[in-house]
């Protein structure tokens, strides 16, 4: 009687180990599907799936079908570890190297499943060995979460200096700060003197720039109206007419360009002040539409140009 209750038993945990096996299967083909674009948003959906799943019934706590699904989420966890402690691993990476993993679990799983489970002895060692894991991985986070601080308390007391900013297609952000300089808080403001003084001299070289290409126009539109006051040349002759049209509509050309260039700079440095679409845009931005909007000869030039 004894041994038809154990080898009951046994079938019982071999389907269980079947059907977790299964399921391991499944979960492996499904990752893809998972949401999240960055390496950790991938885990912790993971995570999610593989909790919610174990959660429903879970399989006995010494059982080889148990062993299996923690060493699931040792690989898990070892992933995820590894993407919040290096920036530069990507979504795919993370899936990648998570279903590597899976699948070895999954190969062992079938392995017991063909020629027999472990020991219960070789059960208790794989869950110490997972445990083992978890706690290296809540080191390493702890570790990390220490240099953080550490950092941060670094820029609390050294808050000035030069800062670059790069990109790095290996990792998954915008763009990435670090300072390569250390100021002094007379250092930061004479650098910012001298930024703000070098912008005012962009400021007013634009300026000028747009005053120098409206008297070039003026003085072109003149040239011509005292030649045809003096007969320089007669109308009727197409060449000569033609030439100072021609005169004519490079300098204002040239105006318009300079205009369109300063509100074009003029649009950057509102956004980059007071933000993107923010009250002060949108008054620069009436502005220069009103100018754009009332001068039909700005508006025919502005299409010569593209033409």
């Amino acid at each position: 009687m004894a041994d038809t209750n154990n080898g009951s038993t046994a079938g019982a945990q071999d389907d269980v180990l079947i059907r977790w096996t299964g399921w391991l299967d499944d979960f492996i083909g499904g990752l893809s599907a998972l949401h999240g674009e960055t390496a950790t948003d991938f885990c912790c959906a993971a995570a999610d799936e593989w909790q919610r799943n174990i959660m429903e019934d879970p399989p006995a706590p010494e059982s080889a079908a148990m062993l299996a699904l923690l060493e699931a989420l040792r690989a898990l966890t070892q992933v995820a570890s590894s993407a919040a402690l290096d920036e530069r691993i990507t979504r795919g990476a993370a899936d990648a190297a998570l279903r590597a993993a899976l699948e070895g679990v999954r190969n062992d799983a079938q392995g017991w499943i063909d020629n027999g489970p472990p020991s219960a002895e070789e059960i208790r060692d794989g869950v110490k060995a997972v445990g083992a894991t978890f706690k290296q991985a809540q080191d390493a986070l702890a570790d990390r979460v220490a240099e953080d601080e550490a950092d941060d308390a670094y820029a609390r007391d050294h808050p000035y200096g030069a800062i670059l900013g790069y990109r790095d297609p290996e990792v998954e952000a915008d763009i990435i700060f670090t300072q390569v300089s250390e100021f002094t808080e007379e250092q930061q403001n004479r650098y910012a003197e001298a930024h703000d003084r070098l912008r005012q001299l962009i400021d007013q070289d634009l300026f000028s720039y747009v005053s120098d290409s409206s008297d070039v126009f003026i003085g072109v539109v003149c040239d011509v109206l005292r030649d045809i006051q003096n007969h320089a040349f007669s109308l009727s002759n197409i060449d000569e007419s033609h030439k100072r049209i021609r005169r004519i509509r490079s300098a204002l050309i040239a105006f318009t360009s300079a205009l369109h260039i300063h509100q074009d700079q003029t649009y950057y440095q509102v956004k980059h002040k007071f933000g993107d679409e923010s009250d002060e845009h949108e008054a620069v931005r009436k502005l220069f539409n009103d100018i754009y909007s009332d001068c039909f000869g700005y508006r025919y030039e502005r299409g010569l140009m593209v033409v």
